[in-house]
């Protein structure tokens, strides 16, 4: 947490934002009081000039603007961002209620209740409004009122946001009438959460970016898993050559964003998903570096996902506007064949290799004799269904020979 504040553990842009619940927040702050295992984290250390994610701080650290992290947050980040908040600062935590709705809550510890042992913890942890001002009636009566250190102390309650703070936490726990009470809390609670460890697995700077995404496949199964594409959107926001020469970071969601707009025109381009778009421009990338290779042993035409993650933002801006133009052709070359719409549209992903296959062919593709041979393709590989399954293998394979 304390790196955090500092701006040293940031995470990459392309984690999704903060979204734990209330209740799920104050689960957690049981399990670090009563010292149980939170679970691993994973640290990816940074400098890897292949693996240049932009960085943002963790929510309501408070971390200086513009700080280089030395680490990125993988995997923890729900975990680390409620500790964050509920431990340091004020100790407000922008969470939400069992419906959705945002909220901000505090996190307060009955002191009487805890000193009871670990089964009533459970019990001690509380959730209050950020005020501390707990009403009913739809806001019209109140409940409870703790919004200053003095109330606390009369209800006997102290917020979990000085609990890494022990000259704080110690100043307050002496206005207690019962001071025995105080240092019991203050030995048995407090001082054991301050010395609670997370366990991390640290990646060095040394780490591939497709071992980087692998480890999200992996790790986060409790949410959507991310994509090439958010990937890719982080990577090349951190291309330092672009921001050099433009002034910004490069944002791939909305370039995605205005090719949609462009494809909108053609109802049969409305599911070209824009991880289809990348693997365009990979084949197109790729099939440059194979005919430019000097070696016995050029590099593959591929439009898998390790080779995806290793595009760069130069190769992608080399060819965004020609492979736009190309699916653009090909849906005209699909509505030539009578398909006006996805409904009807035999296998989508066929999209691909055809509009790879324009970009290739330029001009010529609109010559007679070419567009026969390029129809008798296109529905060998419907009929054959050719696109059913394996289609990185046949984008190449095609790409190459037709």
């Amino acid at each position: 947490m304390e790196w955090a504040r500092e701006g040293k553990l940031q995470l990459p842009d392309f984690q999704r934002e903060y979204k734990w619940d209330d209740e799920r927040v104050r689960q957690l702050i049981v399990t670090v009081l009563r010292g149980h295992p939170m679970g691993i984290v994973m640290l990816l250390q940074t400098g890897n000039e292949q693996v240049r994610f932009k960085p943002k701080a963790i929510s309501g650290s408070g971390a200086p603007e513009g700080t280089a992290p030395d680490w990125l947050l993988l995997d923890g980040q729900q975990r680390l961002t409620s500790l964050t908040q509920a431990f340091s600062g004020n100790g407000v935590v922008a969470t939400r209620d069992s419906r959705g709705k945002l909220l901000d809550r505090r996190y307060f510890v009955d002191v009487g209740v805890a000193i009871e042992g670990d089964d009533r913890l459970d019990d001690a942890v509380l959730s209050l409004p950020a005020d501390g001002i707990e009403r009913s009636n739809f806001g019209r009566d109140i409940v409870r009122d703790v919004s200053d250190a003095e109330k606390q102390i009369a209800a006997g309650i102290v917020p979990v946001s000085l609990f890494l703070e022990p000259f704080a936490m110690m100043d307050l726990l002496a206005e207690l009438d019962d001071r025995q009470i105080g240092r019991l809390f203050m030995n048995e609670v407090v001082r054991p959460t301050s010395a609670y460890r997370i366990p991390a697995i640290s990646l060095d700077r040394k780490t591939s970016k497709a071992a980087v995404a692998t480890v999200f496949e992996k790790v986060n199964t409790g949410g959507v898993p991310l994509t090439v594409f958010e990937l890719l959107t982080s990577s090349f926001a951190g291309d330092a050559q672009y921001f050099e020469k433009h002034g910004s970071d490069f944002r791939l969601k909305d370039d995605w964003a205005e090719i949609e707009a462009d494809f909108a025109v053609y109802p049969v381009l409305a599911d070209t998903r824009n991880v289809e778009f990348i693997q365009g421009i990979s084949l197109l990338e790729t099939l440059r570096r194979n005919r430019e290779s000097r070696t016995q042993r050029p590099p593959a035409v591929s439009a898998k996902r390790e080779d995806l993650l290793k595009l760069e933002l130069a190769s992608y801006l080399s060819w965004r506007d020609q492979l736009r133009d190309g699916f653009l052709w090909a849906a005209r070359f699909v509505v030539d064949q009578c398909i006006f719409d996805t409904r009807f549209l035999p296998y989508a992903t066929q999209l691909v290799p055809l509009a790879v296959i324009r970009v290739l062919l330029g001009s010529n593709a609109d010559n007679h004799g070419v567009q026969a041979r390029l129809r008798r393709w296109y529905w060998s590989g419907v009929l054959g269904e050719l696109y059913g399954s394996s289609t990185e293998t046949r984008f190449a394979r095609d790409v190459e020979q037709v």
